[in-house]
């Protein structure tokens, strides 16, 4: 059978059983005398679809390479030029609104390369040192207090790094557009302006940041 006439068997198929999966679809083309791989059966079933135009349709997705701490990074890439619209560092994991989700498998692993596993490592290393405890609310406010801002410092460096492709973002669709959302941080614990005035500034060199941590605890 020709690939042509199979993508016309399942096909119609899928019109008489919308709801077949592989293993479904395998046994209906078996009892049509259709042999077929696997792999190929998944390959023919892949949804397909086409972006015509920058910002007509934008993926959003959440990374939880962190949530042991309660960070999560939201992101949202451009589906035609695959252009990083924004990552951001955030300790609310629900998104008020967004616009189709989507897994954005090559971005994440770039920026979990790149950024993510250079926090991964660093709150691991404290808690070997016994000075972070993931349980412990005072720790992660000052976990949160401290290493956000390097967090968000560093994805938007590795967005300069990876979006340069002259895309006009401020367009039509900018990113305070409604349907797409750039979450907010929330601090695990509920200070007055008069405490947050009195933690030290986390707006430090990474090498100092430890300490800037250590101090917020105390």
């Amino acid at each position: 059978m020709s690939d042509d006439d199979l993508h016309k068997t399942v096909a119609e198929i899928q019109n008489l059983y919308p709801n077949s999966g592989y293993r479904m679809m395998h046994g209906h083309l078996s009892s049509r005398g259709v042999k077929v791989q696997t792999l190929s059966l998944r390959t023919i079933r892949r949804r397909q679809y086409s972006v015509p135009t920058p910002k007509a349709m934008w993926h959003i997705d959440g990374n939880h390479k962190l949530i042991r701490w309660r960070i999560v990074v939201h992101g949202g890439i451009d589906g035609f030029s695959r252009m990083i619209v924004y990552l951001k560092a955030a300790t609310k994991i629900n998104a008020r609104t967004g616009i189709y989700n989507y897994r954005i498998e090559r971005p994440w692993r770039d920026d979990y390369d790149h950024v993510l596993d250079l926090f991964s490592c660093l709150f691991l290393d404290l808690e070997a040192d016994g000075t972070l405890n993931p349980d412990n609310e005072v720790h992660l406010f000052a976990l949160h207090w401290t290493y956000l801002p390097q967090l968000q410092r560093h994805l938007a460096i590795f967005q300069e790094v990876d979006d340069d492709y002259g895309v006009d973002w401020e367009g039509p669709h900018s990113c305070e557009e409604e349907g797409v959302t750039i979450p907010e941080v929330q601090l695990t614990l509920e200070l007055t302006n008069e405490e947050i005035a009195s933690l030290p500034h986390p707006e430090v060199p990474l090498l100092n940041s430890v300490q800037i941590y250590l101090d917020t605890v105390n």
